[in-house]
């Protein structure tokens, strides 16, 4: 049995103040770190010193009972909705790492309970949008017609205030969404195959789609609308040497900060863990979770 470890590391480069990002690391018996499986960074009031720009994704509907006629077409609204939500940003993978959608579900009930305690904001997350041979189609078919600098590039220059400097060559008027091209039209909302274990995971987690994309891809925008985090409850450790586990948990021991996901059977109170869970953790009672993936 695998045995992860979420620790969290305060980034102070930022420009919109100290953030947090936790980093989820796979951990040998002994253990001493190991590979390295996904991270993300906890970002509050987003846009707050400079704006951040994504499209609403619209309705709009044409009609005339003269001729007769009636369709609807989808619309893409420029604008600055989501200022002041905080958010989960720079997702990150480690290419050759197999990342789970329990690893992803872990890190974001991590980042759910973090943020409960210090805001009342909405919590949304950006997922990159579909890409092909390194470009992604939908900035093919809209920005790069009024803006000629690749956005990769304005975000290596500007950081994380870039969607400002791309935004204002934009179109500010509503964009009909079948004046795009078909590919264009077909990467709008669509998710980067790589990243579909996150997609379930946030749905899992209580987030849906907020009608917004990203400027540069078309990446769908979530919002988590489910009240407050998961509550988990309270269980004791027991070492178990059996190989077979009904879920995988998300601990956290009361003398530390770190997280662990584990795989466990759960019974009378008492969590069975591999032997070297409890060397690591502690033979103690601890804070528990359990997420919705089933080992297999």
């Amino acid at each position: 049995m695998s045995m992860v470890r979420i620790t969290t590391v305060v980034d102070h480069t930022r420009h919109d103040g100290t953030s947090k990002r936790l980093v989820a690391q796979r951990m040998s018996t002994a253990g001493e770190g190991g590979e390295l499986l996904a991270s993300l960074t906890l970002c509050h009031g987003i846009g707050s010193q400079v704006p951040r720009y994504w499209y609403y994704v619209g309705q709009v509907a044409f009609a005339s009972q003269d001729i007769p006629l009636y369709r609807h077409d989808r619309m893409l609204v420029l604008g600055n909705d989501l200022i002041g939500a905080d958010e989960l940003a720079e997702i990150a993978a480690h290419p050759s790492a197999k990342v789970g959608s329990h690893v992803w579900q872990a890190l974001i009930q991590t980042a759910l309970h973090t943020f409960s305690t210090s805001s009342q904001s909405r919590v949304i997350l950006e997922l990159p949008g579909r890409q092909e041979e390194g470009q992604s189609p939908f900035w093919r078919g809209l920005g790069r017609h009024f803006c000629p600098i690749d956005p990769r590039d304005v975000r290596e220059r500007f950081g994380e205030h870039w969607s400002a400097h791309v935004a204002a060559l934009l179109p500010q008027q509503p964009v009909l969404v079948s004046l795009l091209s078909e590919e264009a039209q077909s990467a709008l909302q669509a998710v980067d195959d790589s990243l579909l274990d996150l997609q379930r995971a946030l749905m899992q987690s209580g987030f849906r789609w907020c009608r917004h994309v990203s400027i540069h891809d078309g990446g769908p925008v979530y919002e988590h609308e489910a009240g407050p985090a998961r509550e988990g409850q309270q269980a004791k450790l027991r070492a178990h040497d059996s190989d077979t586990a009904d879920g995988y948990w998300l601990i956290r021991a009361d003398h530390s900060t770190d997280l662990w996901i584990v795989e466990a059977t759960y019974a009378d109170g008492a969590l069975g863990v591999p032997p070297e869970a409890v060397r690591l953790i502690g033979d103690e009672v601890v804070h528990a979770l359990r997420l919705s993936e089933t080992p297999t």
